[in-house]
């Protein structure tokens, strides 16, 4: 393995109009170039950094409540995190059965779930969601 550059690296366009050299793990944009061969393709790019892809309003607002990583470097970045979780079931069923006639069976099923789950999540702070019940419980 060699420690010099390579006598002739392949250059390519970013979408803001400068170049760069090619290198693993770069995002092109798909509406740009050929698209049968790829040829003339456009590496994203944002305030001269590579790999910055555009992205819809709704989804950088849900990236915004994200953690940013935490572990890694360059291209390969990844969030990490530890904690211990404690998951509380009750779970009740009940079914009852009534043959009225041979022909006529009548039956009622009652269901109630509490879960209860109490964890420090790995994206902070969430609320924890019951689910919802077929029927209201009634005490």
């Amino acid at each position: 393995m060699s420690n010099t550059s390579c006598a002739h690296p392949v250059i390519v366009t970013t979408t803001e109009g400068g170049t760069v050299q090619a290198r693993a793990g770069m995002a092109f944009d798909p509406t740009t170039g050929n698209s049968s061969t790829g040829a003339g393709r456009r590496v994203f790019s944002r305030n001269g950094q590579i790999n910055i892809i555009p992205v819809a309003a709704p989804i950088a607002r849900l990236l915004g409540d994200l953690p940013l990583p935490n572990l890694g470097s360059d291209i390969f970045n990844n969030f990490v995190s530890v904690g211990s979780q404690r998951f509380d079931s009750d779970q009740y069923n009940g079914r009852v059965d009534y043959n009225i006639t041979s022909t006529t069976h009548v039956f009622g099923r009652y269901t109630i779930a509490d879960f209860n789950i109490l964890s420090p999540a790995a994206f902070g702070d969430v609320p924890v969601v019951r689910p919802l019940l077929a029927f209201p419980v009634i005490r």
